[in-house]
Order: structure tokens, then C-alpha cells, then sequence
């Protein structure tokens, strides 16, 4: 009780905060955990937050140094529903290419637009989704202990891709 009086606390919800274990626009109790968070975030009864779908937001915060736009997603209300994996070794498979979401189309014109209009000096987006990382060494084999030395080249790939200034 006693750090949230000194300071504010910022956060957003995966699975087993949002009440469903891998759980997206499917769970059913979504809106009532919903308010459970708000509630438990110290968000108050008269937030816009508390009507909208989903506990994104965005905040702005004043430093000496400059001023943030903390923007934070929520990567589970919207979420299309995993497929599950015919392969008996996974528990599921990626959707037909293009097919789902992540965020829902308000949420990602929400978005847009903070990116789009916001005048602060740093843009700070909490991001846990929109990266792509491979990594191939060009051999389909590797064997441990086998003393060849392999490189790899890791590629990353922003899925995402913005025009907006000032994004951290």
C-alpha cells in the first residue's frame, strides 16, 4: 500500500492476468477482468479507460529532461484466437498467412494517431509483439561436439513499420 501512495503504477494484462491461459477475444469473462485490473491499477470509476474495450492507454509524463508519451498496448481483448497445432509435439500453429490480429483495427488506429499527434519529446511504446527474429546458419544439420564452427546470421524484422518522429 505503501509504494502505491509514493508512486503511480503503470501496466497492462497477459494470460493469466486477463483470467483465460493463452486467452484473446474468445474469453467471455474479458470485461469483467477487465475492470478487476483498473480496479487493481488504482484506475478511477470515471476513466475513459473503464469504457472502452480493452486496457490500453497512453500516458504522458513530465521529466526534467523532457516530456513521454508512455504508450502501453493490450496484446489480448482483440487477439484473434490461436489455431490450435495439428503436430502433436506443439500446442499451436501459426494462422493462415495475413489472417488475425493482435491489437484489433481500434486499437491500432488508437495507435496511429498517439504516434501521429503526440508533441512529446519521447515516445516510449511497450511493445512485446512486433518483431520477427530468424536465425539460419545455412546448414541443415549441425551437430554438436562435431568441431566446425558455424555462423549464424540473425535477422531481425520490424513488422511494424511507422513514420512517426520521436518513437523509442
Amino acid at each position: 500500500e505503501e509504494i502505491r501512495s509514493n508512486m503511480a503504477i503503470h501496466g497492462t494484462w497477459d494470460d493469466h492476468d486477463y483470467g483465460l491461459n493463452d486467452g484473446g477475444v474468445e474469453f467471455s469473462a474479458k470485461d469483467g477482468s477487465q475492470q478487476l485490473l483498473l480496479d487493481f491499477l488504482g484506475v478511477s470509476a470515471d476513466s475513459e479507460r473503464r469504457e472502452r474495450q480493452g486496457v490500453y492507454y497512453s500516458e504522458r509524463l513530465n521529466h526534467q529532461e523532457g516530456s513521454i508519451n508512455l504508450i502501453v498496448h493490450d496484446t489480448r481483448y482483440f487477439r484473434t484466437a490461436l489455431t490450435p497445432s495439428e503436430d502433436p509435439e506443439k500446442r499451436y500453429q501459426p494462422n493462415p498467412y495475413g489472417e488475425g490480429t493482435i491489437l484489433g483495427e481500434e486499437q491500432w488506429q488508437w495507435l496511429e494517431n498517439e504516434l501521429n499527434t503526440s508533441d512529446a519529446d519521447f515516445n516510449i511504446v511497450h511493445e512485446n509483439a512486433d518483431l520477427a527474429i530468424t536465425k539460419d546458419d545455412g546448414e541443415s544439420v549441425v551437430v554438436a561436439g562435431d568441431g566446425v564452427t558455424y555462423t549464424y546470421t540473425i535477422t531481425v524484422t520490424n513488422l511494424g513499420a511507422s513514420d512517426a518522429d520521436g518513437v523509442v
